[in-house]
């Protein structure tokens, strides 16, 4: 349990769904491109990869149910846990391979433990949400696993958190063995939302703040 609640803490505060019209809030509009610092590898990782990944989550979730309420309600009918080691050598290498291309691309230098997250097909979701600034840092990165799903990203009000009334969004189908990714800009000043197609696998990995260590004190 403590493993759930260090991962779902990255999550803090709902927004309103930008697909909900009432008379306050305009239609939602759809951008032609992706937010800033938003980019997506199709194919990141092979079959292989993606099947020794899906058996390794599988196995750290065995013997938890999923979960409806969560305490956010940011994410329903879910499964969660930190992935604080991996022992199958071709999963790993899988999660490896992720973090090279964080370094690489993101100049990522510190990362903290990946987790895993399991929609199940009837009924789960993740909601319109900032991930929280508190013990993450500027990249938010992850692969997509069993099915595909839908990303929608929609700019945020600054002085709510919320979906910026009129804000155009973004949609962005994450197939399978797929990588996302959304640094700066869209990390910080972008709601996402994920919307399966089935049951869902997602492996998350994020980058630790310089002052990470203190912050945890």
């Amino acid at each position: 349990m403590m493993a759930l609640r260090a991962a779902t803490s990255f999550v803090t505060r709902r927004l309103r769904p930008a697909s909900r019209c009432t008379p306050s809030t305009p239609p939602r509009r759809h951008a032609s491109s992706l937010p800033p610092g938003c980019s997506y590898q199709a194919d990141f990782l092979t079959v292989d990869e993606q099947d020794a990944l899906v058996e390794a989550i599988k196995a750290r979730l065995k013997g938890t149910g999923y979960e409806r309420d969560h305490w956010d309600a940011v994410i329903d009918r879910y499964r969660e846990r930190e992935m604080l080691s991996v022992d199958d050598d071709l999963a790993e290498a899988a999660v490896e391979k992720v973090r090279a291309f964080l370094r690489s691309e993101q100049g990522v230098t510190s990362f903290l433990p990946p987790h895993c997250i399991d929609l199940a097909a009837d009924g789960g979701v993740i909601r319109p949400h900032i991930d929280s600034i508190k013990f993450s840092g500027r990249v938010v990165a992850g692969v997509s696993l069993v099915s595909a799903a839908t990303m929608v990203l929609a700019e945020a009000d600054p002085a709510t958190g919320e979906p910026r009334p009129g804000a155009s969004e973004s949609e962005l189908r994450l197939a399978p063995g797929s990588l996302y990714v959304l640094a700066d800009e869209s990390r910080y000043d972008y709601a996402h939302a994920i919307a399966p197609e089935g049951r869902r696998l997602s492996l998350i990995l994020r980058d630790a703040p310089a002052d990470f260590e203190q912050r945890s004190l």
